[in-house]
């Protein structure tokens, strides 16, 4: 039977690696891609490239948080 010991150096250090990474990308974004909020757009209204962008930032944000 395994035990679980906890996350090993190496799978904290991956972690820290891929949210500095985020992190970094959600700040491209942010200067790259149009912000649709502050043109009021309506989600109920949104074309599919639109709905897409807001999924992309959506899960680049949520992984810069973790």
């Amino acid at each position: 039977m395994k035990k679980n010991l906890g996350t090993s150096p190496l799978q904290t250090t991956n972690k820290i690696k891929n949210t500095n990474m985020f992190k970094i990308l959600a700040k491209i974004n942010k200067l790259v891609l149009p912000s649709l909020t502050k043109q009021r757009l309506d989600v109920t209204k949104a074309k599919n490239w639109q709905k897409a962008l807001i999924a992309y930032r959506y899960y680049v944000t949520v992984r810069a948080l973790d």
